[in-house]
């Protein structure tokens, strides 16, 4: 029996800080007309098209997690070899999760075997998808029109207006199965077939504008933003395929190697 144990201690800092200030100050001009004639419509505040990071977006994140493994594995008989691993971790704002993998390798005959594998993923949120800020400037419409989209952290209280939902751990599980056949020395074939399906995966949502849009914001105390996105666990993604490697060795004569 073969046993493998670990531990792991980690902190993560995420950090945003304010842009110069001429990025993103209001300076009070108009938008110019094609006559060069400034309109009664004010201009976008700060620069086009990416703003500085404001100081409502500036802020400092850190969290920490603890987490603990094992791995066991073994022959149970001649030719047949499984294996058994298990972790378990806890983040400080997501709580604790364990997931686990296990697998096996049969050879019946010298030369061919099959294996196989099922296992549990989990991946917490980044800080940047949590607390990451931003306005930029996108120019929409016939004639063209520019609106001020905010980037939200989904837990804030801006990106829940919009219904946004705090963020959730991604959550995978994983399988493959195949055999490995060595007919000689020289020739070595592998195929496996694999599946892996990923639940909650974070994107990026798309930009939420139009006039409701801007109603709502500007009822709660936000008048002036004309849109808003956030990241979001929107995606159920599967992923299936077959990998088929042959090797085949060739020895080259002396002569060959030293030319």
């Amino acid at each position: 029996l073969h046993v493998a144990w670990g531990a792991e201690a980690r902190r993560d800092r995420y950090a945003i800080s304010p842009g110069d200030s001429a990025s993103w100050a209001n300076g009070g001009h108009p938008v110019y007309g094609p006559d060069g004639r400034p309109t009664a419509r004010p201009a976008p505040v700060g620069a086009q098209a990416f703003p500085g990071y404001r100081p409502q977006d500036a802020g400092t994140h850190a969290r920490s997690n603890v987490a603990g493994y094992v791995d066991l594995s073994t022959e149970l008989a001649a030719g047949l070899l499984v294996s058994a691993a298990g972790r378990t971790e806890r983040y400080t704002d997501f709580g604790g999760t364990t997931t686990g993998k296990v697998t096996a390798r049969w050879e019946p005959v010298r030369g061919y075997a099959l294996r196989g594998s099922a296992s549990t993923g989990f991946r917490a949120p980044s800080l940047g998808q949590q607390h990451y800020a931003s306005t930029s400037i996108s120019f929409v419409g016939t004639p063209m029109q520019p609106l001020e989209i905010r980037t939200l952290p989904a837990s804030s209280r801006e990106a829940g207006l919009l219904n946004a939902r705090p963020l959730r751990p991604e959550t995978s599980v994983n399988a493959s199965a195949g055999m490995v056949l060595q007919p000689t020395r020289r020739l070595a074939v592998t195929a496996d077939y694999y599946r892996i399906a990923v639940a909650d995966r974070i994107v990026l949502s798309s930009n939420f504008t139009g006039p409701d849009v801007v109603r709502v914001f500007s009822e709660n105390g936000l008048a002036g933003v004309q849109g808003a996105r956030y990241f979001t666990n929107a995606v159920d993604t599967r992923t299936q395929g077959l990998d088929v490697v042959a090797n085949y060795a060739v020895t080259l004569p002396r002569s060959a190697v030293l030319r």
